[in-house]
């Protein structure tokens, strides 16, 4: 009789056990989902292009205080591949900034993107904003960049020469070397501030 007693306990505690280590698992794997959120590069149009990001609508008659700011992003690029005449280097900056669900890319705030052509090798990017920040208690607030560097041939001159260029870096050429960092989410900055991030660009 004990000797029974003794097995149902056992099978008992091993059960629970069971039920409660999957249960566990699940959480964690719940909590560690990424979700859908993803970025591909189109570089011969100089854009970031966000996949699987959703920004949520807020109640027009809800007053919400819009949250401000500058971002300025450096992107040093080190030319370690050997380039033609006649190559520029062109980037891109996307910001994904505001309330972030990362495990339904539900953003509560704004999608910013710029680009612009490299001078001596150097990316300037510089984004203000000014966003509707709804509460969300299914997200956190944060800020994710990612910046995209293509080198693009027969855009005229020599890369890193481009003080006739204005800028603009939508002119014709062949994209010969691309790359894209994306980096992980930052805290978003305080109402007001000019935050500066730099990337280390090789090409």
């Amino acid at each position: 009789m004990r000797m029974k007693q003794f097995i149902l306990a056992v099978v008992c505690v091993f059960a629970t056990c069971f039920a409660y280590c999957q249960a566990a698992s699940t959480h964690n794997a719940k909590q560690n989902k990424l979700g859908p959120m993803s970025f591909s590069y189109d570089a011969q149009h100089d854009q970031i292009v966000p996949t699987g990001v959703q920004l949520k609508a807020h109640l027009a008659n809800v007053p919400i205080t819009p949250t401000t700011g500058k971002i300025v992003v450096t992107a040093n690029i080190n030319a370690e591949t050997h380039f033609p005449m006649g190559t520029k280097f062109h980037c891109t900056l996307l910001v994904v900034g505001g309330e972030i669900d990362t495990t339904d890319g539900v953003i509560g705030g704004g999608l910013e993107t710029t680009n612009t052509v490299a001078k001596h090798d150097v990316c300037t990017l510089t984004i203000p904003y000014s966003w509707i920040i709804p509460p969300d208690p299914a997200g956190a607030t944060g800020l994710i960049l990612a910046v995209g560097v293509s080198a693009v041939e027969g855009d005229g001159g020599h890369h890193g020469d481009d003080d006739n260029d204005h800028g603009n870096s939508n002119t014709a050429g062949t994209v010969t070397r691309t790359t894209l960092q994306v980096g992980g989410v930052d805290a978003l900055p305080a109402n007001g501030a000019t935050t500066s991030f730099t990337f280390e660009i090789v090409l």
